[in-house]
This record gives structure tokens, sequence and C-alpha cells, in this order.
């Protein structure tokens, strides 16, 4: 596995989370109706593909923030790059979307990481996102190898810093694809059977 410097990985972040906060603003401006539509049966809305990321920002947040305070208190220096982990890497790798032209297998959501219909999700996730972009902003000056922290499954499972920030990343991106896909289906749709009460 190639190392990946902290720098490169922080510029790298940055932008691609510039992206999604830059597409989150454009969903935000559609009418509410077209934000609560199921685009089909046992699909979700615009505003439940939020409402999923933000499940799962609230719990990578605290173990995050978590983790670097304990980082901190044990006096951890940087080591201005790391080595992603085996398993680390590969979720990321699974949870990067499909590339133009593929479509890549979706995966089953864990009951807890299903979403309710929130009318705020949206509004939500860009706070979120904020907090998440600063904490991306540090990376510079954290060890991303030896700080590891809990992933959104359970603390029996841990990775690198490191990999987590790059998987929440493509979870974004994946989940705010899909948002921009429905969003684009129901622009072309006049079946709106699916609206939510």
């Amino acid at each position: 596995m190639r190392k990946i410097y902290n720098k490169d990985l922080a510029t790298d972040l940055i932008e691609r989370n510039q992206k999604i906060a830059i597409e989150a603003e454009k969903l935000k401006k559609l009418d509410i109706t077209t934000l609560r539509i199921l685009p089909a049966k046992g699909k979700w809305s615009i505003l439940q593909c939020f409402g999923h990321m933000n499940i799962v920002y609230e719990i990578y947040l605290r173990n995050i923030q978590y983790s670097l305070e304990k980082s901190k208190a044990k006096h951890v220096p940087s080591s201005g790059f790391y080595i992603p982990g085996y398993f680390g890497n590969k979720f990321y790798l699974t949870m990067l979307p499909a590339k133009a032209g593929k479509k890549k297998k979706s995966m089953k959501t864990l009951k807890k990481f299903v979403p309710v219909m929130n009318e705020k999700a949206i509004d939500a996730f860009l706070s979120h996102h904020r907090i998440f972009t600063e904490l991306i902003r540090l990376i510079p000056g954290q060890n991303l190898g030896k700080t590891k922290a809990a992933s959104a499954i359970g603390r029996i499972i841990r990775f690198k810093l490191g990999d987590i920030y790059r998987i929440i990343t493509a979870h974004n991106e994946r989940h705010i694809i899909q948002a921009k896909n429905t969003a684009e289906l129901l622009s072309k749709s006049t079946d709106r059977l699916h609206l939510t009460s």
C-alpha cells in the first residue's frame, strides 16, 4: 500500500467536499414536494438520502473528535503521511461511487442507518459538512495512521483516521449522486404516485 501524504490528502478531500457542498446547495433549492417524493417503491427520496448521510455523519464526527482528543492528550505527533489500512482502504474503494457508464452494486443498508423523512435534512447535512471540512483542514497536523476511530458500524471495527476521512467523503459522493439522479428522474417524470405524507 502506498504512502499518502497528509497535505496531499487534505487538498484532495477539500476539493471533493467543496463539490459535495455545491451540489447539496443546488438540491436545497428544489421545492419541498420534489424533495419528499420517493422515485419508486423502496427507493429513497432526496431528503432521505440526506437523512442517511446525517446519521453516518453524527456517528463519525463524534468518533473522530473523541479520537483526536485522546491523541492530543497522549501527545501523538503528526508523521506527515500514513499508509492506508487493508480493510479501511477496501471499505473506501467499495464506498466510491461508480464511474460513468458503469453500474456499482448497491449496498444493503443496516436498519440503524435507514433515514426518516425530515424537511430540515439538507440544512443539517450542510452543518455537519462544515464541521467535517474544518476537521479536514486540520489533517496536516494529525497522525492519520496511529490515530484510529470506531467505524459507524460500532467499536468492534476501527479504522485509521486517514481511512475514515476518505470513507466519509466517498460515502457522501455516492449519496449526493443518488440524490441528483433522483432529482433528474423526477424532473422528467409526471408520475408522482410515491409522494409521501
